[in-house]
């Protein structure tokens, strides 16, 4: 079976839209940056803490967006945007748990960052994520 983008036929080895464990559907992996990427970069960083100093004022008086605006793109350029995070699951969940559930997933939570911290992330997947304390507070409810 394949996929078809653009012109190109794209081999799909398992028909499931997936690739065999072991396998990379980018097995160059990604280009390395070329000298002005990472000389803009390396700017970008020289000019960090000015950057920092313009969000910090704008946080404290408010005024001069397009000064924000540029320290934000230094700062994307220096360091890469920040990772955005998005809920996943049930919309609402956390609000539907008890204290003591919340206490209980978060407790099992810092035992598991524990383990793994203590470099034994095969008894970390043991512990049960925050996900299945959600799941049960669900089901009960």
């Amino acid at each position: 079976m394949s996929l078809r983008t653009g012109s190109k036929q794209v081999r799909n080895p398992t028909g499931k839209g997936g690739f065999r464990p072991g396998e990379s559907g980018n097995p160059g992996g990604r280009k390395p940056k070329s000298a002005e990427q990472r000389r803009i970069e390396d700017v970008a960083k020289e000019h960090s803490l000015e950057a920092l100093a313009v969000l910090l004022d704008e946080a404290r008086h408010g005024k001069g967006a397009p000064r924000v605006t540029a320290a934000v793109a230094l700062l994307d350029r220096a360091w890469g945007r920040p990772v955005e995070r998005t809920e996943t699951g049930d919309p609402g969940a956390f609000e539907r748990l008890s204290d003591g559930d919340l206490e209980r997933a978060i407790a099992e939570t810092e035992r598991a960052i524990a383990r793994i911290k203590g470099k034994d992330p095969a008894a970390a997947k043991h512990a049960q994520p925050v996900e299945n304390h959600i799941g049960d507070a669900n089901a009960s409810r």
